[in-house]
């Protein structure tokens, strides 16, 4: 009987125990999120590098918290697509670094940064006589898909925030789907150049070890430009439209950027109004290949938190008849729902795809 006792009276002590140490536990979470909300609340960030701030707008917790942004942030991006994502985007501080990523000392320090991002040494140069703590982005990865997952992981390691892994499962069902469309019918590997900027009559295209050569390999396209002794380790490099009709590609995708007024678009090529250039020997613009690259949170032609989306646009454009438009703009609202938490309109779906106008 007294060893029965015994047992009751250790029972009840350990479950005592027990209970404290679950409620101190619960205590020390509880405090800890508060904590972590509370620096969040005085989290200021400023953001130098455009692509990572469609980035920092998957994490809700975070797109309030950013101050300050290089101005081609929005000028590659989608107006209204932003405005939906984040309405409080419009009050973001520009004015104090131009399109070229001259700073001014002055104003960046008047917006009390308490993080500042930026990608690499290019813009960390300017920051010299700035006292804050910086957060690098340059990861040197060249594949849209381990990049976009390791910005993931750092931004929430950065801001002690549980990474979410949502590229992760968003790119595995890419990849699902894009095999499914490949495997749909008969496939003949085609020729794609990815012509990474056309500005002022000067190509410039995406070669070996470059994003927009990944992207062309994730939709089963062959790069016409990423061939031995073009552009090796350059990434992307200027070309000639001699050396572009020997190529000949089946198919071209324009990464424009949409900045300033020389741009050339797909129009230009496919209606040949491009000054002493004739593009009308090409096979992509005889079948009607060539494409304006979309722009939601940042350009889709460079690694961003809508990168998931490109490779099926890609195959949109040449096989609609194994991935329709329907599909895809359903695929882009459950998109934008997942990774955002917005609701797009059928109409901003709609304008993020259009071609772009040329008078």
């Amino acid at each position: 009987m007294e060893e029965n006792m015994s047992k009751k009276i250790v029972y009840a002590v350990f479950i005592s125990v027990l209970g404290l140490s679950l409620f101190a536990a619960g205590q020390k979470e509880s405090h800890d999120t508060e904590k972590s909300e509370r620096e969040q609340q005085h989290t200021r960030i400023v953001n130098l590098s455009p692509p990572v701030y469609s980035m920092l707008l998957t994490f809700p917790q975070l797109a309030d918290s950013v101050v300050g942004v290089n101005p081609r942030t929005f000028s590659t991006s989608n107006p209204q697509v932003l405005h939906i994502v984040n309405p409080s985007a419009k009050n973001i501080d520009t004015s104090f670094v131009n399109n070229d990523f001259t700073i001014n000392v002055e104003s960046l320090a008047s917006l009390h940064p308490s993080l500042i991002i930026y990608y690499g040494d290019f813009e960390k140069k300017n920051l010299a006589n700035i006292d804050a703590p910086m957060l690098n982005m340059h990861l040197k990865d060249m594949n849209p898909q381990t990049l976009t997952e390791k910005w993931e992981a750092l931004l929430a390691d950065t801001f002690r925030i549980k990474n979410p892994e949502r590229f992760k499962k968003q790119w595995q069902e890419t990849n699902t789907l894009t095999e499914k469309i490949l495997h749909t019918g008969e496939h003949k590997k085609l020729k794609a150049l990815f012509i990474f900027s056309y500005l002022g009559g000067k190509i410039t295209v995406s070669g070996k070890n470059s994003y927009g050569d990944a992207f062309l390999k994730m939709a089963g396209f062959e790069n016409s430009a990423a061939v031995e002794g073009f552009a090796d380790g350059a990434g992307q490099t200027a070309v000639s439209m001699e050396q572009i009709h020997a190529w000949n590609p089946d198919v071209i995708f324009i990464n424009n950027m949409r900045v300033g007024k020389n741009v050339i678009a797909a129009a230009h090529i496919l209606q040949n109004k491009v000054d002493g250039s004739d593009w009308s020997f090409i096979t992509a613009v005889k079948e009607k290949h060539v494409f304006d690259i979309p722009q939601g949170t940042y350009s889709w032609g460079m690694p961003c938190a809508d990168s998931p989306l490109v490779p099926l646009w890609m195959l949109l454009k040449v096989y609609p008849d194994r991935y329709t438009e329907t599909e895809f703009k359903a695929r882009i609202k459950h998109y934008y729902k997942e990774m955002y938490a917005a609701d797009l309109p059928d109409t901003v779906i709609s304008d993020m795809l259009k071609p772009i106008a040329i008078h």
